[in-house]
């Protein structure tokens, strides 16, 4: 695997409300995303949307918008979206466009229903659900990143189906694997793509709460232990990436180093998986 060392001031994009504690313990997480964003700001990349921007902890909107020429956040809550723009004193800036009410899944409520039920007649249509989901329009652009919502999808998978049924890894890689293509489908061709996501957290790794581990060493621990979610092993992702699914799709695929995201009950250990649409 590429990794890719992104560097900058994550400190230098703390812009924003000083009195939410969720807003202020996530400012590691938050600006380390939008550096990476910036980054590509300066590579020339002008047009960007965020998938499951929800209340807008993970990136600074105002930034964003100051660097690229449009910005558009898509989230299934749309009055979440719009109060974590309005908590940046972003709403109705002239280059930012919110889709809200947008869902980007489609199995929320086949999973209920099984969980509800455990009737093993509803796992196929739980994978139904996902691989048949049409999303609404989104467009396309220059650069798509997705905010922590991948490990939202997985966990709701892990709690719904749960780890012990036989078909678990079938809904689970299913899951994966269409919100990787929602997120290259919804980029240019030259696009970039940027998945973000937690694995693991403080309360089955309390390491993570200590200043001055080595990240990389303990994502690797951790992985070789198997103490993450399911599905989000940064090498099964990009073997996905290197599956058929997506033959000559792409032209680089690349994973970054480990960040902490803090937040006021758990810390959580972060990674990115930058992707190049080819096709």
């Amino acid at each position: 695997m590429t990794e890719y060392e992104f560097v900058g001031d994550a400190n230098s994009f703390a812009t924003g409300p000083q009195s939410d504690p969720v807003w202020d313990a996530a400012l590691e997480h938050r600006g380390t995303i939008t550096v990476m964003l910036a980054q590509l700001a300066e590579q020339g990349v002008k047009t960007i949307c965020v998938l499951g921007a929800g209340p807008c902890n993970d990136i600074d909107v105002k930034v964003l918008c100051s660097v690229f020429q449009q910005v558009t956040l898509v989230d299934i809550d749309e009055k979440t979206l719009s109060a974590g723009v309005a908590k940046q004193k972003a709403s109705g800036l002239a280059n930012l466009k919110l889709l809200g009410n947008v869902d980007l899944f489609g199995a929320s409520d086949a999973l209920d229903e099984f969980q509800q039920s455990k009737d093993d007649s509803l796992i196929d249509p739980i994978l139904d659900a996902v691989s048949q989901h049409k999303v609404p329009e989104l467009g396309t652009y220059d650069c798509v990143v997705s905010t922590c919502l991948l490990s939202q999808l997985l966990w709701s998978v892990t709690k719904s189906v749960g780890e012990s049924h036989p078909r678990f890894v079938d809904v689970l890689v299913e899951t994966r694997l269409r919100h990787l293509k929602l997120t290259h489908s919804a980029l240019n061709v030259g696009g970039h793509g940027l998945l973000v996501t937690d694995i693991v957290s403080s309360d089955s790794l309390p390491d993570l709460l200590n200043d001055g581990i080595d990240l990389k060493e303990t994502l690797r621990v951790a992985i070789n232990e198997k103490n993450f979610l399911h599905g989000l092993n940064p090498l099964a992702i990009t073997n996905t990436f290197a599956g058929e699914e997506f033959a000559g799709a792409l032209s680089s695929v690349g994973v970054s180093a480990p960040w902490r995201w803090a937040a006021p009950v758990r810390t959580y250990l972060c990674f990115a998986i930058k992707f190049v649409r080819s096709k």
